[in-house]
């Protein structure tokens, strides 16, 4: 039910003023009491409260969108300066791991972050990745812990050991097969491109939901042209 609203009306016959009330927007007949003249009027409707808009700066947008903006720019150049551009030149590498030789600490399907680092900082303890080609595999790369360091006539090699190996490894490594120092191990992210490599990983992340939204924009290609044809008709 509306609630009632007043109004101070002047008498068109003796000019009299006086309130009178009535629901907001609905026209009420009164009577002058001074003179008894009769006539009507419209109870004005009360105003609807207005939301205070939010100041804007001098290049049209808000303080929140501001910060959420330098945060994501603040985000994405650290992304390009930490990430893209090691990664570019060489100074990171992401390995997905495909064994459980470094179980319970790096587990299969995590992603090691490698960081190239010279053989004199590699001390015991620190867990490296490196090159170790089959004839299956050329590009072969292991990770697992420095157990021992051999200076070999100035020459330094790296005993080394999986986690969950009871044996070090039977070849000490090299130098220059040294790719670098792990830096943080992503868990479980590694199944994804390794699952988008299978053809039935492929089928179902790409091929599927890519054909799905195909399909969903010729229906309604088809509906709103059907639909103009209607108001046409």
């Amino acid at each position: 039910m509306d609630s009632l609203n007043q109004k101070e009306i002047t008498c068109p016959k003796c000019e009299n003023k006086f309130i009178i009330e009535g629901k907001p927007g609905k026209e009420k007949f009164t009577k002058c009491p001074k003179c008894d003249e009769i006539f009507s009027e419209i109870i004005p409707k009360r105003k609807k409260f207005q939301k205070t808009k939010r100041k804007k700066n001098a290049i049209g947008i808000t303080k929140k969108q501001l910060l959420a903006y330098s945060i994501g720019g603040f985000i994405a150049v650290s992304f390009i300066f930490f990430i893209v551009l090691p990664t570019y030149q060489g100074n990171l590498h992401f390995l997905i791991v495909l064994s459980e030789s470094m179980t319970p600490n790096i587990n299969m399907g995590d992603v090691v972050v490698t960081s190239a680092t010279e053989p004199v900082d590699i001390e015991v303890g620190d867990v490296i990745t490196f090159e170790q080609p089959t004839n299956g595999n050329p590009n072969r790369c292991v990770t697992h812990r420095v157990v021992g360091i051999i200076n070999d006539q100035g020459k330094l090699k790296f005993e080394t050991k999986g986690d969950a190996n009871e044996e070090a490894d039977m070849n000490p490594v090299e130098s220059d097969e040294l790719i670098g120092k792990v830096l943080v191990t992503i868990p479980y992210i590694g199944y994804i491109p390794h699952y988008l490599k299978t053809p039935l990983g492929f089928l179902l992340v790409i091929v599927l939901p890519g054909s799905l939204l195909i399909l969903s924009e010729t229906i309604n290609i088809i509906k709103s042209t059907k639909d103009k044809k209607s108001k046409a008709n």
